[in-house]
């Protein structure tokens, strides 16, 4: 919005708007700006005061949905362009170091079979290592490792690590990677350990290259 002194009631009306969009956002609400317009669902979770409230500061909610869209648009921007960390720390080595031997090896095959790059790097492919790190520890056969283990691993594994700008404090240390899960790794996975049919598990799949099984 272009920034201007605003009349009491200017300000009462952009207050309500956004704790409206908080309150609503809290309550599983949804919403999208479309030619224009603001539209939300689903409906039914907005009681008739709320929908009153929204019409009244219909322009307010607008605007405030607009420039959090344009920010948005902005930091996945600055995100894509984070140019990849290349050395592994010193200190990551070391931790990882730490795990043992059949640890290493555990947890080097579990990214090798369940993660490849996404070189559109999506935004729904952006995930932290810190994340990534807990859906391994979820895994069948997974275990307890540090981010920094589960770092160095990665990128012992040739996924090279992206640092977050830095949005908010916390982020300062955290890092991303943008990667999808690996077809042919799981299809692999439904042939060795489910006994599934290889043409099966790679229909299921969508993995259409032949399969190495070990």
């Amino acid at each position: 919005m272009a920034y201007r002194e605003l009349s009491p009631e200017e300000e009462e009306r952009y207050e309500t708007a956004y704790d409206l969009i908080e309150d609503l956002r809290g309550s599983g609400v949804v919403f999208r700006l479309v030619e224009g317009k603001v539209r939300y669902r689903p409906a039914g979770l907005i009681s008739e005061l709320g929908k009153a409230e929204l019409t009244r500061c219909k322009a307010e909610v607008y605007e405030l949905l607009r420039e959090e869209e344009e920010c948005g648009a902005q930091w996945e921007a600055r995100l894509a362009s984070q140019s990849e960390v290349d050395p592994l720390p010193d200190d990551e080595w070391a931790e990882f170091g730490e795990l043992t031997g059949d640890e290493q090896v555990a947890l080097g095959r579990w990214i090798s079979q369940t993660l490849e790059p996404d070189p559109d790097r999506r935004p729904s492919s952006r995930h932290t290592s810190y994340h990534l790190k807990h859906v391994f520890e979820r895994s069948p056969g997974g275990f307890y490792v540090t981010d920094a283990q589960f770092r160095a691993a990665m990128w012992l594994s040739g996924f090279l690590v992206r640092r977050y700008p830095g949005r908010r404090y916390e982020d300062l240390e955290s890092r991303f990677f943008y990667v999808r899960p690996n077809r042919e790794g799981f299809a692999r996975k439904l042939v060795e350990y489910a006994g599934m049919p290889e043409g099966w598990a790679r229909e299921a799949m969508g993995a259409h290259r032949p399969l190495y099984t070990s």
